[in-house]
């Protein structure tokens, strides 16, 4: 599979012959959101688990920070316990509603239209590192769990047609400004709902 396949995957997931219903892709999207929510509190949690454990060995000899520590510990454990919880009902949910969605049958084929802009937002808050999905090339591209260094970056280019004359000629820059805007409209193209205002 190539850079360009590849990425359109992490974006828009594998496109079937089958064209998903709307309640389908509505199911997916808040199974996607709440997984999001429930792994940033779970990523909270474990550091707030790992900081207290370390606090608590550096007060060995201090009752009154021991108790804190432990105290601290205790609460965060709960914290994960919760988080887990809330991911397993997202899960449960989503199972839920995918098997409420009833199933017809049409001559005339549905549309399948996903809201990446919400899904990669919900991604982009849940992040650890500061991203901005809508502006850069490579913050997509790690958003996405993808490779985003520039030899990475020059490949997809050249897939999707940007020349080797013009990265010479243009430089990097020029070349992360050709493909964030190309690709943008390629997910929309596949269904996305990228605004115009992001593609212009």
């Amino acid at each position: 599979m190539g850079l360009f396949s590849k990425l359109m995957d992490k974006v828009l997931g594998p496109v079937g012959d089958e064209k998903k219903s709307d309640a389908e892709i509505q199911a997916e999207l808040e199974a996607q959101l709440a997984t999001a929510r429930a792994e940033k509190e779970t990523r909270d949690a474990a550091a707030a688990l790992a900081k207290q454990e370390a606090a608590a060995a550096v007060a060995d000899e201090a009752v009154a920070a021991q108790k804190a520590a432990e105290d601290a510990q205790a609460a965060a454990v709960v914290a994960l316990a919760k988080a887990e919880e809330a991911a397993a009902r997202a899960a449960a949910q989503a199972g839920k509603t995918a098997e409420a969605v009833p199933v017809s049958i049409s001559a005339e084929p549905v549309a399948n239209s996903l809201d990446v802009t919400a899904s990669l937002d919900a991604q982009e808050k849940a992040h650890p590192e500061d991203l901005e999905w809508k502006r850069s090339i490579v913050d997509l591209m790690k958003l996405v769990g993808m490779d985003s260094s520039y030899a990475s970056r020059k490949e997809l280019a050249i897939d999707m047609g940007y020349s080797q004359q013009d990265i010479d000629d243009k430089g990097s820059a020029e070349m992360n400004m050709w493909l964030h805007k190309q690709v943008l409209r390629e997910i929309a193209k596949k269904g996305g709902n990228i605004s115009d205002e992001l593609m212009a």
